[in-house]
């Protein structure tokens, strides 16, 4: 099976990819997990952090204690943090849906390939651990954490259908269940 796919993937797409990007270690030691978006995963360090900072402005504008002032220092940087955090994602999701070319996504008997403007990544089926359908992608996790292939969950049926044809279809976990 071979498609040559042009049109980008939604924002919900590649916030799923980024997020199993940053946690491939713990999906691929248990694929039955519920795949969030990372994204809101920011979002909820950034508003807790600032909770705590608000907080710890209060207990120090209040005592005048410096244990305050320093608790508040470090709930400010990680606030300050997560939010930089927050917006470097929105960036590399901004990047990831404007790059231009075509991408050529092939599943054949020996293994995945991804090409695009060139660049190939390519998994042989004895690299793959499994394929995960989630909520808005179908993964590859690797045995080696060197590369991940995703494609967009709009291609279940092929990709299923083509798993089953090459009896591949036992490395197949199917998450969309987790999120009804």
């Amino acid at each position: 099976m071979k498609l040559e796919i042009s049109e980008r993937g939604n924002f919900s797409y590649y916030d799923e990819f980024l997020y199993i990007m940053s946690n491939i270690k713990k999906i691929s030691s248990n694929n039955k997990i519920k795949v969030k978006k990372l994204t809101s995963v920011a979002f909820i360090y950034s508003a807790i952090s600032f909770i705590f900072t608000l907080v710890f402005l209060l207990f120090y504008i209040l005592k005048k204690d410096n244990l305050y002032f320093y608790i508040l220092c470090f709930f400010s940087f990680i606030f300050i943090f997560s939010v930089v955090y927050f917006v470097m994602i929105l960036n590399k999701i901004k990047q990831l849906r404007g790059e231009e070319g075509t991408i050529i996504f092939e599943i054949t008997e020996d293994c995945v390939r991804v090409e695009k403007n060139g660049v190939e990544c390519k998994l042989n089926w004895n690299e793959i651990t499994s394929v995960i359908i989630n909520k808005n992608t179908i993964c590859f996790i690797p045995r080696e954490l060197k590369v991940l292939v995703a494609i967009s969950k709009d291609y279940k049926e092929q990709v299923v259908s083509i798993l089953k044809k090459f009896k591949k279809d036992s490395l197949l976990v199917d998450n969309s269940n987790l999120y009804l």
